[in-house]
């Protein structure tokens, strides 16, 4: 069996575009599955004489998406405290953020290899702490995290932009301060 280089093996993450350094969680491990799910929302219309209702776009549903993670301390190096930072970085993301401009849920980067770079609100996040705890601290070696998200459009996609990836999104491309919009999912 062929060794996997380990320094090759990209990693998902979530930036959070609302901090002005642009914070970002970089998974430990990633998902060994991921749920997109969108649904159309419609309107049935009786009309007088027709063997069937009229069904009617009224508008589509949100996408979400979501994920389990596990973050686990991996050897007496990492901080004892390092799953309790991840998991409570996440839970952070589903707090309102207060601005001179009124109050607004975090806008956070959703980015996995090549199938996801999307703008995100984080709508659940679910820990689980399974197992051993430092006898010391009670702080876990190990957390088992559930995430549900919901993409954040700035405008109405239509059916060709999503078939084809031409929807245009505001994204970012490093950790440095640019930001710019991309053409392509």
């Amino acid at each position: 069996m062929p060794e996997i280089d380990a320094t090759r093996i990209t990693k998902g993450y979530l930036v959070d575009l609302s901090t002005p350094d642009w914070e970002r969680l970089e998974f430990q491990f990633n998902p060994s599955e991921v749920n997109d799910d969108r649904q159309l929302q419609s309107k049935e219309v009786t009309v007088v004489g027709a063997s069937h209702p009229r069904v009617i776009p009224a508008a589509g549903g949100a996408r979400n998406i979501s994920f389990g993670l596990i973050f686990h301390r991996t050897s007496e190096s990492q901080p004892m405290s390092y799953v309790k930072e991840q998991c409570r970085w996440l839970q952070s993301l589903t707090y309102p953020v207060e601005s001179e401009t009124g109050v607004f849920f975090p806008k956070v980067q959703f980015i996995y290899g090549d199938l996801y770079d999307i703008t995100v609100r984080v709508e659940r996040v679910q820990v689980k702490y399974p197992g051993r705890f430092d006898g010391t601290t009670l702080l876990p070696w190990r957390a088992q995290v559930s995430l549900s998200l919901k993409e954040q459009v700035s405008s109405s996609v239509t059916l060709d932009k999503a078939r084809s990836g031409d929807q245009v999104y505001a994204r970012y491309d490093s950790l440095d301060d640019q930001a710019y919009i991309s053409g392509v999912i």
